[in-house]
């Protein structure tokens, strides 16, 4: 199977008829989980995440936008105790990042090139 963008049209934002909220779901499942330490999505995703009503932010700091990430999402893991070469990422904080943070990237985006 060929991966499918979650962007519509213009390439920003998600695109409610392919990205639905079983997907958001899936997203949210991977940041609760203690040992994720990031979970990064499409900015137009984290967007799209941030806009629905009624549900659980709590691990919302852990969902971050980066460039790409339309079609899949990757998740950093924290390191293992015996893991000798491996560094950890620095704490993303407790806000949920959907106010200026993400919003300030789908600006970025939609900027001409």
């Amino acid at each position: 199977l060929s991966a499918t963008s979650m962007l519509g049209k213009d390439g920003v934002h998600a695109d409610p008829a392919v990205f639905t909220p079983l997907h958001a779901v899936l997203i949210r499942r991977a940041a609760s989980y203690d040992e994720v330490e990031r979970v990064l999505v499409h900015p137009g995703i984290k967007k799209a995440m941030c806009e629905e009503k009624g549900v659980d932010r709590k691990h919302f700091h852990k969902i971050r936008p980066y460039w790409g990430h339309h079609y899949h999402m990757h998740i950093r893991i924290s390191c293992p105790p015996d893991s000798v070469g491996c560094r950890p990422q620095p704490p993303t904080g407790l806000e949920d990042g959907c106010g200026k943070e993400v919003d300030d990237w789908i600006t970025l985006l939609q900027r001409p090139p």
